[in-house]
């Protein structure tokens, strides 16, 4: 069984996502963890892809974006991203997300 490194919260967040190479969708993020995602769209991406994406989250306006994140996997509908890059200020509000989701988590 593979052990993940940092806990994932289930969620379901719209995204955006786009690369250079042209792919552009959107799609539903069903879990987060501090390193990365799920999202389940009907936009295929392949391993390896590295997009820009924007979180939608509840009571954080605007989007929360994710400079870079690359493909990890995919299945079907579903596809794995790991995050790389953020800027400061938004690397900022993503914790806050996450921290709340940690607090939650414990409730």
């Amino acid at each position: 069984m593979e052990r993940r490194k940092h806990q994932r919260f289930p969620v379901k967040f719209r995204s955006l996502f786009s690369s250079v190479n042209m792919v552009s969708g959107e799609g539903m993020v069903l879990d987060l963890s501090v390193r990365g995602c799920r999202v389940n769209s009907a936009t295929v991406v392949r391993p390896g892809t590295n997009l820009m994406l924007r979180l939608s989250i509840p009571d954080f306006e605007p989007p929360i974006e994710i400079a870079v994140a690359s493909v990890r996997g995919s299945r079907g509908e579903e596809f794995g991203l790991e995050f790389h890059d953020m800027k400061e200020s938004e690397w900022k509000r993503f914790t806050e997300v996450i921290n709340g989701l940690e607090q939650k988590a414990k409730q």
